[in-house]
């Protein structure tokens, strides 16, 4: 049988602590199955809720349809708002069938620039319109306390980007329309804050125009009142077509309750309560609507044939709030159609795995080199470490996406995700305290105080005090005793207390995982917060300066194997790079082009200090 490794803990009867709570082990699992399963009843409430609502818009609508009583009335506000749509989104002319078409199906992402205008303020130097014609029917029944009211807290003016996502949802394949579904959030770049918003929609094919209502994060918008937004010509078929539309909710939400198949209840967005009106126009594409009816076709599809080159899914439009008087207009925002987003996906997916692999193959021969304590003492656990939380990091990264993208790539995309896992838990924490138990004498001598020498005792009255001697009587007195306070009593615990926390809190062990702890928590946090992540990935990447440190301080050489040194950081470069460099990437990361260039350079520079320093 092979001999433990000087210096690594067993777990003994003089050592209990080493041991795992079997009842610890079980209440954790427990836990965590707990968490996993079961529905979230307030999910079932709020479908509940939201199928009594449709019913009754149902029952309303189909009467006034009917030209029956019912209590719905029809919003028109038009008469205001058509000016401001037409100053901010001009119209555009009808394009020849024949020469260009547009896109019929953009279920996926979309992403781009915003600019905001506060139509109530006429001073802004940027209207190009008249502003008394244009905006002034609107806010001169403008309630402003309401308007104030609705608006929160949010800070309006900062807005720089729109980013959401749609859903086609075509009722019947003959119809020149269909419905779109999604989210749409507004996006404050510089205070990294947003605002999200339901959006429901009508798509006509043959135009390439849009027109949605929207809605804070967790109220429903009102299909019925999509009619006065479309144009007049196809204001009939809109209307049956709402119908249509909110029976087949009906329908859905019906299934949902029948079974449920979990989530989680949807938050209110209390931010704001402003509601929104959206014109949108698709940029139409060069080339006839027979050739982009091929194209969608073999992209849903693919059969082989060889179709015309995809142009990008551009769009532009308008977002306006009649009640609040705040709009934001968007040009040639970018569009991610979802059939582009699997197959990049998958690609990513694929390149992403083969490169986990290759590092889980490179740190298990390294491993099995560095099997013996003269050369685990030369490699710094550090650098282990920071690939440990760097591999967590991307294995959250992996699966929120995987799961958030509820596509048929999401288990392409948690994949990498799965390998990550596996490269930290099971090999890099595993060395890390591997290397931390060898190093751990070490690190005690040199944190050990140096003891005083011994005095040596005076022999002087030990040489004149005689061996026999009577003692001097004592007188004796009863011995009195000084009970402490209750105060005192926990107080003095109180100081225990936090004494025995420090001395956990400073032991070598604990300190290791503590900071490993809380450097995840930490990267988990700041995801929202896209200018700390670009520091806390420069951190991570930064892997190997504690090895070149080690190397330096103890003038070692050949800590770690040549292909594994060069073998993991080509494999990991190739994700800072993808994420901050590739536009249009799948994790929806801002393109960072200082960053990407960076851990390009970070590679070689510290891979030449690394062999510069094991050679010396």
């Amino acid at each position: 049988m092979e001999a433990p490794l000087a210096g690594a803990a067993t777990t003994t009867s003089l050592n209990p602590n080493q041991a795992r709570s079997s009842l610890t082990s079980l209440l954790l699992i427990s836990i965590v199955l707990f968490l996993l399963s079961g529905d979230d009843p307030a999910v079932q409430v709020q479908q509940e809720d939201a199928l009594r609502t449709l019913e009754y818009q149902q029952s309303n609508y189909t009467a006034w349809l009917n030209g029956t009583a019912s209590n719905f009335t029809l919003e028109d506000t038009t008469n205001v708002t058509s000016p401001i749509v037409d100053a901010l989104l001009p119209a555009r002319l009808p394009i020849d069938g024949s020469k260009g078409s547009y896109f019929t199906n953009i279920t996926g992402f979309v992403n781009g620039p915003a600019t905001f205008f506060n139509i109530s303020d006429p001073s802004p130097s940027n209207y190009t319109w008249n502003w008394n014609k244009t905006a002034g029917p609107l806010v001169s029944g403008l309630n402003y306390t309401k308007a104030n009211a609705s608006l929160g807290n949010f800070h309006w003016s900062g807005i720089d980007k729109i980013a959401g996502n749609v859903r086609e949802l075509r009722i019947n394949e003959s119809t020149p329309y269909s419905f779109l579904a999604g989210h749409i959030d507004f996006v404050n770049s510089k205070d990294d804050v947003l605002v999200n918003y339901q959006l429901d929609a009508i798509h006509f094919f043959e135009e390439g125009s849009i027109y949605g209502l929207m809605e804070p994060r967790g109220l429903e918008p009102d299909l019925r009142q999509l009619i006065p937004l479309v144009p007049t010509p196809v204001q009939n078929i809109t209307s049956y077509a709402i119908k249509d539309e909110i029976d087949r909710q009906i329908r859905v939400l019906q299934d949902r309750i029948k079974n449920p198949g979990g989530g989680q209840a949807e938050d209110k967005n209390s931010i704001t309560t402003c509601s929104f009106q959206l014109y949108g126009q698709i940029k139409a594409a060069e080339f006839p609507v027979y050739l982009m009816q091929e194209l969608e076709s073999e992209t849903e599809e693919p059969t082989g044939v060889r179709t015309v080159t995809r142009p990008p899914l551009r769009l532009s439009g308008l977002i306006l709030s009649p009640d609040c008087a705040v709009a934001l207009t968007f040009k040639d925002a970018v569009g991610m159609q979802a059939t582009i987003f699997w197959q990049k996906a998958t690609m990513y997916s694929f390149v992403a795995s083969i490169c986990y692999f290759v590092i889980l193959r490179l740190i298990v021969r390294q491993m099995e080199t560095s099997r013996t304590p003269a050369s685990i003492a030369k490699i710094s656990r550090w650098t282990f470490a920071l690939q440990a939380i760097a591999d967590a990091y991307s294995f959250v990264g992996h699966v929120t996406v995987g799961i958030v993208s509820e596509s048929r790539s999401s288990l392409s995309i948690i994949a990498p995700g799965f390998l990550a896992a596996t490269l930290f838990l099971v090999f890099e924490v595993r060395f890390s305290m591997l290397i931390h138990q060898i190093q751990g004498p070490e690190d005690a001598v040199m944190r050990a105080p140096v003891t005083p020498a011994p005095t040596a005792p005076s022999t002087t009255d030990e040489a004149e005090t005689p061996l026999l001697s009577n003692p001097p009587a004592v007188a004796l007195t009863s011995p009195q005793t000084n009970t402490p306070s209750a105060w005192m009593v926990r107080v003095r615990r109180g100081i225990d207390a936090a004494r025995s926390f420090i001395d956990s809190m400073t032991d070598p062990d604990s300190k290791f995982w503590i900071m490993i702890l809380f450097a995840f928590l930490f990267l988990v946090q700041i995801t929202v917060s896209p200018r700390l992540v670009l520091y806390a990935v420069g951190a991570l990447y930064s892997f190997w300066v504690p090895q070149i440190m080690r190397n330096v301080k103890r003038g070692t050489r050949k800590a770690l194997q040549k292909r594994y040194v060069i073998g993991t950081t080509l494999c990991r470069l190739f994700f800072p790079l993808y994420i901050f460099v590739c536009p249009g990437n799948v994790l929806f990361a801002e393109r960072q082009r200082k960053l990407g260039y960076g851990s390009w350079l970070d590679g070689p520079y510290f891979n030449a200090r690394y062999w510069q320093d094991k050679n010396t």
